[in-house]
C-alpha cells in the first residue's frame, strides 16, 4: 500500500470516531459536578492532536522520519482501527452514564463489563494506542511535513 494511501485511511478512522462521539452526545441532568473544569488541559489536547496532525506547525524533532517501512506503517494503521476500536467499545458501553466533564447525574451507575472489567480507563487507553499508531503511521515517509509515497 502506498504511503498517502495508509495516511488517508488512517485520517478516515479518526474522522469516523470524531463523527461518533458527536453522534453520540446526549444531555444530561446534573445531580453534583466534581472537580475543575480544565480549559488548559483541552487546549494542551489539540496542540497534541495539531503535531500530529499539522506537523507544518512545529519544527522539532517530531517531524523526522524514524522508519521507512510499509511494514510498520500498515502495522500503525491496524493500531489506529483496534484502539478507536477499543475506545468506542468502551463508550457505547457507557451509554448515559459517559460525561465529558466529571459529573454525577440522575440514574448515574458503575459499569465494570466489557473492557472495564480488565482497563481501568479504557477510553483514554483505546485513544493512547490509537495516537502511537498514528505516530507510528506517520514515521513511514513522514518527514518535513507532507506524506509521500514510495
Amino acid at each position: 500500500m502506498a504511503f498517502s494511501t495508509l495516511w488517508s485511511e488512517g485520517n478516515t478512522a479518526w474522522l469516523v470516531f470524531a463523527l461518533y462521539l458527536v453522534s453520540q452526545y446526549r444531555r444530561v441532568q446534573i445531580k453534583r459536578e466534581g472537580g475543575i473544569t480544565s480549559r488548559p488541559s483541552v487546549l494542551r489536547s489539540w496542540s497534541g492532536f495539531a503535531l500530529i496532525f499539522a506537523p507544518r506547525t512545529h519544527r522539532s524533532f517530531l517531524a523526522l522520519t524514524f522508519h521507512h517501512s510499509n511494514t510498520l506503517a500498515v502495522a500503525g494503521l491496524c493500531l489506529i482501527i483496534a484502539g478507536l476500536a477499543f475506545a468506542a467499545w468502551a463508550r457505547d458501553l457507557l451509554g448515559r452514564n459517559w460525561s465529558g466533564r466529571v459529573i454525577i447525574h440522575s440514574g448515574h451507575e458503575l459499569v465494570i463489563a466489557g473492557p472495564y472489567a480488565y482497563v481501568r480507563h479504557p477510553i483514554y487507553t483505546g485513544l493512547l494506542i490509537a495516537m502511537f499508531g498514528t505516530a507510528h503511521l506517520l514515521g513511514a515517509g513522514f518527514a518535513r511535513g507532507a506524506p509521500c509515497s514510495h
